[in-house]
């Protein structure tokens, strides 16, 4: 659509990559390597697994994430909406909550 090079880390790679780690019950949190806050996939199966749906589990906090989140920091920049940001972020890549 658009005339330019996708990066292989952008969006889309990274919302395939974790619903895929959803699907699978892998756990994602905070490494020493990660940057700029973003987790890391450590490929440890969640000890409490992922019940169930985990495809319809993750787009559902992915649409909360991007459709809610984003827009209320927009309209309301304060602290309340940053860290209901900042929650459906870890709660979206599978982060413990």
């Amino acid at each position: 659509m658009f005339d330019f090079e996708k990066p292989e880390d952008g969006s889309e790679a990274r919302y395939h990559a974790r619903l895929k780690a959803w699907q699978e019950g892998r756990e994602f949190r905070e490494t020493p390597t990660a940057t700029m806050g973003v987790m890391e996939d450590v490929g440890a199966p969640k000890p409490e697994g992922v019940g169930p749906l985990p495809t319809l589990r993750y787009r559902a906090w992915w649409v909360l994430h991007n459709v809610v989140a984003h827009p209320l920091i927009g309209i309301l920049p304060c602290h309340e909406t940053f860290e209901f940001h900042d929650w459906t972020s870890r709660c979206l890549i599978g982060a413990k909550r």
